[in-house]
C-alpha cells in the first residue's frame, strides 16, 4: 500500500479543545495536527505501532504556525497535511485548517527527526524510503521552513512546572502539544485581550515526569518570547506574536 500524497480529515472543534473565547486552543491545534500526521501514515498501512516495531520513531523537533482565525467550538473543519519533504536530517510536513467555504484559518509546519526506538540514536531520512516515497516539495502554505530561534537577551523566570502523570504521553515524555498551554499560561500579563497571531516553538530537549522546568519570558512590543529549562539543558524555546483585542 502506499502512501497518499496528502491527507484531509473532516473534523469538528469539540467542547474539550475550547478555550474560554469557544476558540481552538493552541495545544488542541498542535494535538489535531499530531494526529492527522498518524491518519496520513495510516493511510498507507504505516501505522505507528508498525514504525515502532521497526524500530522508527519520530520526534518533532520544530513547530512554526499562522492563525489568521481561530475556529470555534462546533465549527466544521477541514485539516489537510502532507509531507514537503526532508533537509539533512529533518522531514517537514505542511498543515493547513480551512473551514466549509474554503477559507484558511490556520498554517503550520512542523520538523520531524527519525531516531531508533531503542538506542534513541537520529536516523537518516533515507531509512524512511522502505515505506514509498510520498513527499511534496513544491508544494507549500503560508509558513516558512522553521528555522533555529535567536532569542533576545533579558528573559526573567516566571515560573517553575513540575511534570506530573497527565503531561506524559506514550512516547514516555512531555507531549509536544503542551508546550502550546506554555505560550499561554505563562504569557506576560496573562491572555487577556490578546489574539495570538503566529507562534513558534524549539524543541530541544526531552522532559519526563517529575522534571522541573524553569521558564522565563521576555515581551518585545507584541511579541513574546519564552525558554525552559530543567537539569540537563535547554528543555524548549518559544516566540509567539500577538495583537491587542
Amino acid at each position: 500500500m502506499a502512501l497518499p500524497k496528502e491527507y484531509t480529515w473532516e473534523t469538528k472543534i469539540a467542547s474539550f479543545d475550547a478555550d474560554e473565547k469557544r476558540q481552538l486552543r493552541l495545544s488542541s491545534q498542535l494535538k489535531l495536527q499530531q494526529e492527522v500526521g498518524e491518519h496520513h501514515l495510516a493511510a498507507g498501512g504505516v501505522f505507528y505501532h508498525r514504525l515502532y516495531e521497526d524500530v522508527f520513531v519520530f520526534v518533532l523537533t520544530k513547530a512554526s504556525s499562522i492563525l489568521y482565525r481561530l475556529p470555534r467550538f462546533e465549527e466544521p473543519v477541514n485539516l489537510t497535511t502532507w509531507s514537503r519533504g526532508t533537509k539533512g536530517i529533518h522531514f517537514f510536513r505542511c498543515y493547513r485548517f480551512t473551514d466549509g467555504d474554503g477559507n484558511v484559518l490556520i498554517d503550520s509546519i512542523t520538523s520531524f527527526a527519525l531516531v531508533d526506538a531503542k538506542t534513541h540514536k537520529l536516523l537518516r531520512p533515507v531509512e524512511f524510503d522502505r515505506y514509498g516515497p510520498y513527499h511534496q516539495p513544491d508544494k507549500t502554505n503560508s509558513c516558512e521552513l522553521p528555522s533555529k530561534l535567536k532569542l533576545p537577551e533579558g528573559l526573567t523566570v516566571v515560573t517553575e512546572r513540575i511534570l506530573r502523570y497527565s503531561d506524559i504521553d506514550y512516547n514516555g515524555h512531555l507531549n509536544n502539544a503542551v508546550y502550546g498551554d506554555f505560550l499561554c499560561d505563562y504569557m506576560p500579563g496573562g491572555m487577556t485581550g490578546k489574539k495570538i497571531t503566529a507562534f513558534d516553538i524549539g524543541f530541544l530537549h526531552e522532559a519526563f515526569l517529575g522534571d522541573t522546568i524553569v521558564i522565563s519570558a521576555l515581551s518585545q512590543g507584541n511579541t513574546v518570547f519564552l525558554k525552559g529549562e530543567h537539569d540537563r539543558g535547554v528543555c524548549f524555546e518559544a516566540r509567539c506574536c500577538y495583537e491587542t483585542e
